[in-house]
């Protein structure tokens, strides 16, 4: 107890400390369940069996060796789209789903704190930016992802509804939304 974690699929919760640890099985597996108190999320209780929970600290090189954030490196990644839904060796239908998966992020204080940190690799992106200056990045932004899904689209005209139909559908509310709102534009 007392360790200090990254959640590698959740990074946005921060860091966490196991508060306690209690032996498990699931699926037929010995596991542990941890209960963890992240920086940004709270407490939540992980399995062991579910989740590779990484390690914080000196004894964790990878972490430990990662260079500062510089403010302009910041303010640069803060406009980019995921290369998952740009990249133009990936399929259209693969870009299209990392594009769409983008749309998660609303305009609450979590959620662009969860943005930033996303874009940026900060722990706390508070550190370099005002709010206001994350505000005003984050409009920018989507007015790129829009436009982004706009061109990604017309790439996916040719896709047949039954390949399309899972990646519409899997997507969170408000890129079901924006993708309305640029079929009405066309």
């Amino acid at each position: 107890m007392g360790d200090r974690v990254l959640h590698p699929a959740k990074p946005e919760w921060g860091t966490g400390v196991v508060i306690s640890a209690a032996p498990a099985r699931q699926d037929g597996r010995v596991c542990q369940r941890l209960q963890i108190r992240f920086d940004r999320e709270g407490l939540k209780t992980i399995s062991t069996a579910c989740v590779d929970l990484r390690p914080v600290g000196a004894e964790s090189s990878a972490i430990a060796e990662l260079e500062p954030v510089t403010q302009e490196a910041a303010e640069r990644s803060l406009g980019d789209l995921p290369d998952a839904a740009t990249d133009p060796f990936a399929a259209p239908g693969a870009r299209l789903k990392a594009t769409l998966s983008q749309y998660r992020y609303g305009s609450s204080a979590g959620d662009l704190i969860a943005w930033a940190t996303d874009r940026t690799g900060l722990a706390d992106p508070l550190t370099l930016f005002s709010r206001h200056d994350l505000e005003s990045a984050f409009e920018r932004w989507k007015r790129t992802l829009d436009g982004h899904l706009k061109k990604l689209v017309r790439e996916c005209k040719d896709m047949a509804p039954a390949e399309l139909a899972p990646i519409v559908n899997g997507a969170p509310d408000a890129a079901r939304e924006a993708l309305k709102r640029v079929n009405r534009g066309r």
